[in-house]
């Protein structure tokens, strides 16, 4: 492939070890990809920049002063989002610029399987089905609570920790409307505690490209093994660690995997890709002291 490709994702000091095995992961399964590595953040620390660059040459990025001031108004009106006021960065994506694709990746994932086929797909944005479009129900447009699939007015959700975006939705006008999104007045009625997952469908649920859910396995849900019924663990191109039980924080998430059998192969696998990494980054280092 000769097009300019890039794989995104947002992170923090908290998530940066996180940030760097999920991009790690994705470049050792996916050795065909030469494309550029973009984290969007506001105040990593510069150790913290380190340890993701230990996943590659990576290009940092701030949100625009548009998006922060949006943001900020929002949060203003809504308190209770204030903790969560990062997961909205995942908006930046979409003023990328000069790709032909740009894959988002959220920073708990691990990669494991191969993507390439999907870049090779005509479809303008591509995603994986969330919780309730997984179960046979919809999302109210309004509340973004889960409703019964005859609801006309609502949406076939998806999940926005991975995301396949493609050259026409980089033009800066997906991203003029999701900030538009962003409006005060447009939470009005919202019952849920979604953030960006919230706006990005209000925009883009009725022209996505939904995708098998192995692609983006939530296994925070307790459907991921049955989402798995007749396949082997093998065929998940993606774990993602949604919920609050995070890999890198093993006190929090090793009883789960220990229960859960999907939940252990994929903190297996998350633990393998950061033990790969580090060889690298090792076998890297020597390589340009050598030189």
């Amino acid at each position: 492939m000769s097009d300019k490709f890039a794989v995104v994702t947002v992170s923090s000091d908290d998530f940066a070890l996180g940030s760097a095995v999920a991009l790690a992961s994705f470049r050792q399964s996916n050795r065909w990809f030469s494309g550029e590595t973009v984290v969007i953040a506001t105040d990593l620390s510069d150790d913290r920049r380190a340890l993701i660059r230990a996943a590659g040459p990576t290009e940092f990025r701030a949100p625009s002063n548009e998006l922060l001031r949006r943001i900020d108004a929002l949060c203003d009106a809504r308190p209770e989002l204030r903790t969560r006021r990062l997961r909205f960065c995942s908006l930046e994506s979409f003023a990328l610029a000069g790709y032909d694709k740009v894959l988002f990746l959220d920073s708990d994932t691990v990669v494991s399987g191969d993507f390439e086929e999907l870049f090779r797909r005509p479809e303008p944005f591509i995603a994986a089905p969330d919780k309730p479009t997984l179960i046979g129900k919809r999302r109210d447009r309004t509340s973004f609570e889960s409703v019964d699939a005859n609801e006309q007015a609502g949406l076939a959700s998806f999940n926005a920790g991975m995301m396949l975006i493609g050259h026409d939705l980089l033009d800066g006008t997906v991203y003029a409307d999701l900030l538009d999104l962003l409006e005060p007045d447009a939470w009005k009625g919202v019952k849920t505690d979604h953030t960006d997952q919230l706006v990005l469908n209000r925009r883009l649920a009725p022209q996505t490209m939904l995708v098998d859910p192995l692609y983006n396995l939530p296994i925070g849900h307790r459907i991921a093994a049955q989402l798995l019924q007749g396949r082997s663990v093998e065929e998940v191109c993606m774990f993602h660690f949604n919920g609050p039980r995070k890999p890198w924080k093993p006190d929090h998430i090793v009883e789960r995997a220990i229960d859960d059998p999907v939940v252990g192969c994929a903190l297996a696998k998350w633990h393998r890709a950061f033990e790969r990494m580090v060889a690298e980054a090792r076998l890297g280092r020597l390589a340009t002291s050598a030189g």
